[in-house]
């Protein structure tokens, strides 16, 4: 089956639906893993640093919303990686996981 899945998480109720089946789909192959990303979106972000007290406030802030996620990982036995891009990054993460698809 999959030896790796690629999970968008941004800590909405879809998102915890998304990683339901994720897990599902891993638990199948035991050699699977999961790599979690969450994107941050700068135009988006400029309001959340206006909103923080410092910078650790506002990595804590994202943090949080991958933990339910990563909680349900956890249970499961997954073994996942977790990675946070900013949105010019996307495409370059995009291509990248293509190639590896492809190779």
């Amino acid at each position: 089956m999959y030896e790796k899945i690629l999970l968008a998480v941004d800590g909405s109720e879809n998102s915890l639906r998304a990683a339901a089946e994720a897990i599902k789909i891993a638990s199948m192959n035991a050699e699977c893993t999961v790599d979690v990303v969450y994107v941050v979106d700068f135009s988006k972000s400029k309001n959340e640093i206006l909103h923080t007290q410092g910078r650790e406030e506002l990595d804590f802030s994202r943090r949080q919303k991958l933990f339910p996620v990563q909680e349900l990982l956890q249970v499961k036995n997954i073994p996942y990686t977790t990675t946070i891009y900013e949105v010019n990054q996307v495409q370059l993460l995009l291509s990248t996981q293509m190639n590896m698809l492809l190779n």
